[in-house]
């Protein structure tokens, strides 16, 4: 049965390695049918005074709703149009631009729009199965083992009180205040961060107020101190960020984290019968987390010898452009912590932008020789592979997985999770089948 869709002819021009231009054009007859089953479906829909819900002339229903009319068919017509193109077998299109020409839509002409498509560039790949690589002697299993029992114990570690001066590390139980003036409406996270009774600190990074740690190791249970907070441009509350605070602290108390001493407690602690049955499962673990390891080794090596041995190619520029910005933004975040790092990120902002540019190139290098081999090999993303991230990042934002699902669908974020998904069974296909030299 013919749809809707199969009236619409494509044509590429503009040829280029990496895009083409999609025309589409849709015939008067099919445009004519469109704007009738849109302004039938509006008729039915529609409320004017004095006629009944439905029952109003068509006529008045066009000179009203005509405009809602034509915005309705316009993204029904680029929908489908999308739709057909995306599915266009010939070419590996892989994202699609806004549409030009969409002003011309009229109902008794063919309606001719188009909107730019971007190709995954093409480029020879070099032989990927058995890919040799070299790997650095292997931890010792006992060294693992024992390794893995210490921090076992250091996790295990219980607190006890400390009379001595503060070391990195430590928990301090202090009393806090910020010459902060605090608006009437300040939230509890606000409150908390400039004023505090009877409130832990831990003297470890990443520091809840910047610039404790350093103040506060060395000090001693009953002593006041002070010292300045400069608190960076992203920092967690707003009101605060970019801000130097001074603070007054009394310090109360202080623990300190104690290891656990021996083999017979820690094993009373993990809930085992004797030290042989914990010896054991801790062995078990060490040596999975060893395989694990090499495992992930052999297959980062082997990735990154394939990548070396691939020629560069020219990448699609809207998708290139795309990634340089994201990258930019994060070389950004990790620069710029207070006011003052502002103009010096501006100031160097052409080799910030040299650098994001290289960074977004080598990812994309990355991905598109990982895509090529999937689509070589039928990698697929299954329906199931989708459940279970989303189901993991559910958890982990303590959100349903629909709420989760329509978050992604709606930034985007749901198709780039899947092309990750994609490139990491791609490389695990690399690192399976790599040989250790």
């Amino acid at each position: 049965m013919a749809s809707e869709a199969d009236n619409i002819k494509i044509e590429f021009k503009d040829e280029k390695k990496c895009s083409r231009k999609a025309e589409i054009t849709i015939p008067a007859a099919a445009v004519a049918e469109a704007f009738a089953k849109a302004y039938k479906q509006a008729a039915k829909e529609v409320q004017i005074a004095g006629f009944r819900k439905g029952k109003a002339p068509l006529s008045m229903v066009k000179s009203r709703y005509g405009a809602y009319v034509k915005d309705d068919v316009l993204r029904t017509f680029q929908q489908q149009a999308y739709g057909k193109v995306m599915q266009e077998g010939e070419l590996d299109i892989i994202g699609a631009g806004a549409p030009e020409g969409m002003e011309t839509l009229a109902e008794d002409k063919d309606f001719v729009f188009s909107f730019p498509v971007e190709l995954a560039p093409e480029f020879t790949l070099p032989e990927y199965k058995g890919v040799e690589v070299k790997l650095a002697d292997a931890k010792d299993p006992e060294k693992a083992f024992q390794e893995h029992k210490e921090y076992m114990k250091g996790l295990y570690a219980e607190y006890v009180p400390i009379e001595d001066a503060a070391k990195e590390g430590d928990t301090l139980k202090v009393s806090y205040e910020a010459d902060f003036a605090l608006p009437e409406e300040a939230s509890p996270a606000l409150k908390r961060m400039v004023k505090a009774e009877d409130s832990w600190l831990w003297l470890s990074e990443p520091e809840q107020i910047p610039g404790s740690m350093k103040a506060l190791v060395g000090a001693v249970k009953g002593n006041d101190y002070s010292f300045e907070a400069d608190f960076p441009a992203d920092f967690r509350v707003s009101e605060l960020a970019g801000k130097k605070l001074a603070y007054k602290v009394k310090v109360l108390e202080g623990q300190r984290r104690v290891p656990v001493e021996s083999d017979e407690k820690l094993a009373e602690k993990l809930n085992m019968r004797s030290v042989e049955e914990m010896n054991a499962k801790l062995r078990e673990t060490a040596e999975r987390e060893l395989a694990d390891a090499e495992k992930t080794a052999v297959k980062n090596q082997a990735v990154d010898l394939l990548i070396s041995k691939t020629a560069d190619f020219e990448l699609p520029e809207g998708i290139l452009a795309q990634y340089t910005k994201r990258e930019l933004s994060r070389i950004a975040e990790t620069l710029v912590k207070k006011e003052a790092d502002v103009e010096a990120f501006k100031k160097d902002q052409e080799k910030h932008m040299e650098e994001a540019k290289k960074n977004a190139s080598a990812y994309l290098k990355k991905f598109f020789i990982l895509r090529k081999i999937a689509k070589n090999e039928k990698i697929e993303v299954t329906a199931e592979d989708m459940n279970n991230r989303i189901q993991a990042i559910s958890a982990y934002l303590r959100k349903t997985p629909a709420e989760v699902t329509e978050l992604l669908i709606r930034n985007g974020g749901y198709e780039e999770i899947e092309s990750d998904m994609l490139a990491e069974k791609a490389a695990d296909f690399i690192g399976s089948n790599a040989k250790k030299a």
